[in-house]
Parts: structure tokens; C-alpha cells; sequence
């Protein structure tokens, strides 16, 4: 156990708890006292409780898991348990077919009109090197808005039903601060980039308007994931 400076009162001690003391050993204990907002000894919950002043807070955590305070200036931690619990991931799939295979199966457990959001998905992995299509959706989801964030969180796909809510068709005018650049000869698939960044080559990415309409829809229905909902980075909608 930590020892607590001479004549040093805890303000707050935390007991019958599973803190993670994050120390070179990981170590796992049942108390922890915290002074003027800094750990000041760890232990177990007796030795820990003797420490107690008379204006000494004690919080029985009854089992629950505590954590020194993390500061991390970019995470995603809460996003990354709604993944896990709500969403499809496709961040272990390694051609077309297994990305559609799991959402074929996830599909059979949702009723007509209920939205099927996955996310992790990465080109960069999959064996046909390219992106993926409404097209390659919609054969398999003909009944159910879709919506596949990338694994960066910057862009994703959107399925034709979702595209349709969000009245999105290849005459919607450019996006405000974009624009639309049609690819031929396979309309509606499109490439759209936002101002200040140049063509693209042969990538079908950017900032879609059908995107980021159906992401608000989305989170209208309460499915959300990060990247659109904050403005960041570069994005893009795929149709073909």
C-alpha cells in the first residue's frame, strides 16, 4: 500500500471496488484514498478505510471498477462499446463477400424499415481493393436503410433505401462548399469532393450531401457514430 503523507486527511475513499491502479504491475486492489484530487494509497478496503477522517466521503463501490482519471485529447471510447453492442463490425473482413455476408446476416434479424448501421470497414484490407457500393448493398438489403461508416470514421457507404429517405438522386444539385463530379458511364455513381481539395484520380471518395443526410436522419432515429455529426475530415457517399 501507498503510503499517505504525514497528517494528509483523504477527502474521498473508495472501497470494496476493483481499481485498476494502472502501476507497472497493473495491479488490481480494493480501495483507494484520493486527496486534494491525487491518489494518495491503494489497498485493501481495511487498510484503506482506517485512513478515514471525519470529513473523510467513503464510497462503497459494491463491485464496480474505478480507473484514475485519463487524459487522452482524441478518443473514442464510447463510440467503440456502441460498435460492439449495436453495430455490425467489419473491421476483420477481408473481400466484398465477407462485408456482405455480414450484413446478409444481421439483415434476417431486423424488420422492413429498420436501419442496419455497420463500421470498420477498410479498402485498404479488402482483396478487390475498392471501396464499397449502394450497389452492392442493395442486392441484399432492399428492404432496410444501410449505412457502413469506413474504419477511420471520415466517410462511408450508404444503401439506395437510405439514400432514397434522404432524398438523394443523381440530379441533387452540389452540396454547399462541394460539389458533384459523375463518373460515366455508370450514373448515378458519383465522386464528390469539397472546395479546396483537388481531383482525386481514381478514387471514388470525398464529402456527400447523401451522407451526411442520411447520418441526420440517422441520429434523428438515435444511430449514431462519430465523424459527420462533428464536421472532420473528408468523407464520401459511394452510389453505382
Amino acid at each position: 500500500m501507498a503510503g499517505i503523507a504525514a497528517g494528509q486527511t483523504p477527502d474521498l475513499i473508495l472501497i470494496r471496488g476493483k481499481i485498476l491502479t494502472v502501476d507497472a504491475k497493473d495491479s488490481v486492489v480494493e480501495a483507494v484514498a484520493i486527496a486534494k484530487g491525487k491518489i494518495v494509497a491503494v489497498g485493501s478496503s481495511a487498510e484503506i478505510q482506517r485512513r478515514a477522517g471525519s470529513t473523510t466521503r467513503v464510497v462503497d463501490l459494491n463491485g464496480l471498477t474505478a480507473t484514475p482519471g485519463l487524459i487522452d485529447t482524441h478518443g473514442h471510447f464510447a463510440a467503440g462499446g456502441v460498435d460492439e453492442m449495436f453495430h455490425v463490425v467489419l473491421g476483420d473482413t477481408q473481400q466484398v463477400s465477407d462485408v456482405l455476408d455480414k450484413i446478409r446476416e444481421k439483415t434476417v434479424t431486423l424488420k422492413p424499415g429498420e436501419w442496419l448501421v455497420g463500421t470498420g470497414w477498410d479498402e485498404g484490407k479488402l482483396a478487390e481493393r475498392r471501396y464499397l457500393f449502394a450497389s452492392d448493398l442493395d442486392k441484399i438489403t432492399p428492404n432496410n436503410p444501410v449505412w457502413l461508416m469506413h474504419t477511420t470514421g471520415h466517410y462511408g457507404v450508404a444503401n439506395s433505401y437510405a439514400l432514397k429517405l434522404a432524398q438523394i438522386t443523381a440530379s441533387t444539385p452540389d452540396p454547399p462548399a462541394g460539389q458533384h463530379r459523375p463518373r460515366r458511364p455508370r450514373p448515378p455513381h458519383r465522386r464528390v469532393e469539397r472546395s479546396g481539395e483537388g481531383p482525386d484520380g481514381e478514387t471514388d471518395s470525398s464529402h456527400c450531401a447523401g451522407a451526411m443526410a442520411a447520418r441526420n436522419l440517422a441520429h434523428h432515429r438515435r444511430i449514431a457514430s462519430g465523424g459527420y455529426d462533428r464536421g472532420e475530415g473528408r468523407g464520401h457517399n459511394t452510389t453505382q
